[in-house]
């Protein structure tokens, strides 16, 4: 009787302590969920943060530079000067003023004169101001000869001049395809005429740079 009284109580010890082995284990793989569960949400969380900042920077400007055309060009369409400006992807920029005159002739220049200007710089980054609308300035720019100097080469006289269009330029304004044409300044809109009839066009169908102080207008290339 003793004996099956103590094996009673041993087995009640024994199933005792598998029971709190149990609870024990339990626990311990709920902690280990709630931490993998935790992570996951900490994961996701950081991945949605990342998109967010993500597209911050694209609404901030700093990836509408990627999508300009190869480069811009600020004439009026005839004659035979203009000022070509290529811009690169982090806001840099390289280009060349160029007139030509022939009437403009001397006896050391019997082939007349040109007007030039290479210079190079960057932009700051673009803000927008609305969907189709971005504000840069110049951050800094460089001339490759000082204003004012002139050299003479096969019979021609070469007078190096500033970057017609951005000269004291200021602000800066991007037009993005899509802008509404009757929104955009009439300064623009002179220098853009021989690429759409503003009269009869709603929406801007190129890219557009305005010298708002200079009162210019560039032009992206059109494919």
């Amino acid at each position: 009787m003793k004996r099956l009284l103590a094996t009673a109580i041993t087995l009640t010890l024994v199933l005792t302590g598998c029971s709190s082995m149990k609870e024990v284990t339990t626990a311990t793989e709920q902690e280990i969920t709630t931490e993998e569960t935790t992570q996951d949400v900490t994961q996701e969380d950081t991945q949605e943060d990342i998109q967010e900042d993500t597209q911050e920077a694209a609404d901030d400007g700093t990836s509408v530079l990627s999508d300009l055309p190869e480069y811009f060009s600020f004439s009026s369409g005839a004659g035979a000067w203009s000022t070509d400006l290529y811009i690169a992807e982090d806001g840099s920029f390289s280009g060349v003023y160029h007139d030509s005159d022939m009437g403009d002739s001397g006896d050391s220049y019997p082939n007349g004169t040109i007007y030039v200007c290479n210079f190079s710089g960057k932009f700051t980054t673009p803000e927008k101001i609305d969907e189709y609308t971005y504000s840069m300035r110049i951050e800094s720019i460089d001339l490759e000869n000082e204003p004012g100097e002139e050299i003479y080469e096969d019979d021609l006289r070469y007078v190096y001049s500033e970057p017609y269009g951005l000269d004291n330029a200021e602000e800066i304004l991007l037009y993005l395809p899509g802008a509404k044409v009757a929104d955009l300044p009439e300064g623009f809109l002179s220098w853009t005429y021989v690429y759409f009839d503003s009269e009869t066009t709603d929406t801007l169908p190129i890219y557009g740079l305005y010298n708002v102080s200079g009162d210019e207008g560039f032009v992206g290339s059109v494919e």
